[in-house]
């Protein structure tokens, strides 16, 4: 429990500080920076990129297949510890 108490106090300094704010900021701008230079007005490195994955998924179906393999019987976990149980509420949002 000493690592879940030293988290919190990061996030209330984090909160109190805005240093994750400011990161953010910081990259956000950079994002529009470059993409403004090497792609144009109003454009993101990062909505480029986004725009190419997608293509490529659509083309490739590599999410359908990520979805179909991970909801295979061969990767499931079964339901015997709580861990188990853990783990399916923190990736399967259930």
């Amino acid at each position: 429990m000493k690592w879940f108490c030293a988290l919190l106090g990061a996030i209330d300094i984090d909160k109190k500080q805005g240093i994750s704010n400011k990161f953010l900021n910081y990259i956000q701008q950079f994002d529009q920076k470059v993409g403004q230079c090497a792609l144009g007005p109003e454009q993101t490195i990062s909505g480029k990129v986004t725009a190419t994955v997608k293509d490529l998924d659509g083309k490739n179906k590599l999410t359908q297949t990520a979805n179909d393999v991970s909801t295979s019987t061969r990767f499931q976990v079964p339901d015997v510890t709580d861990y188990s149980v853990v783990v399916k509420v923190l990736f399967q949002g259930d």
